[in-house]
């Protein structure tokens, strides 16, 4: 990170501090992260600061504490910022870096299903057990039991699996 070097500001007269961070993703990732929180007119307010979640005053009022505690934290570019309890504000005890795909998981309107001691969201039972999370979805809005939702293989497997036995008896019959 660049160092942090004095300013004035001919706007309003007033000192500040210039972190040379204005741009990058890592800005931008601060930036949104205020407008979800602290606009109303933000198309994401209602999620945030509408549920009352809230940046803590120390990255609301300082970015470079924000820069400063990504870094420490783990910051690169390929990960994104998460609130660890979806619930809880945004602050350095709340928030971690973590991948795209592992914050698809912690989600509010993930469907969290707990099945023999493991839980998982729709999307990774899918990739656990090679079945489509739509399939898996679809099933539970048809009433089917935990149970059967992760233990059936889908049909057109079942489909394929007795058409390959079906003409491994035709050929010993014949």
């Amino acid at each position: 990170m660049e160092k942090l070097r004095p300013t004035h500001n001919c706007k309003n007269g007033q000192f500040g501090i210039k972190h040379g961070m204005y741009g990058t993703r890592l800005y931008h990732i601060w930036n949104g992260m205020k407008g979800r929180c602290l606009n109303p007119h933000n198309k994401d307010y209602e999620d945030y600061g509408g549920r009352g979640i809230k940046v803590c005053n120390e990255w609301a009022d300082d970015s470079t504490s924000f820069f400063r505690w990504a870094m420490h934290a783990g910051y690169n570019d390929n990960l994104t910022i998460d609130r660890i309890n979806n619930n809880y504000d945004y602050c350095p005890a709340n928030c971690r870096w973590i991948s795209s795909d592992a914050q698809q998981r912690n989600r509010r309107n993930n469907k969290i299903i707990t099945f023999n001691g493991e839980s998982h969201c729709l999307a990774e039972w899918g990739r656990v057990l090679g079945i489509s999370h739509k399939t898996i979805y679809s099933r539970i809005r048809n009433g089917w039991s935990i149970y059967d939702v992760l233990q059936v293989i889908p049909s057109h497997r079942n489909q394929l699996y007795r058409n390959k036995n079906r003409r491994a008896d035709d050929g010993k019959s014949k």
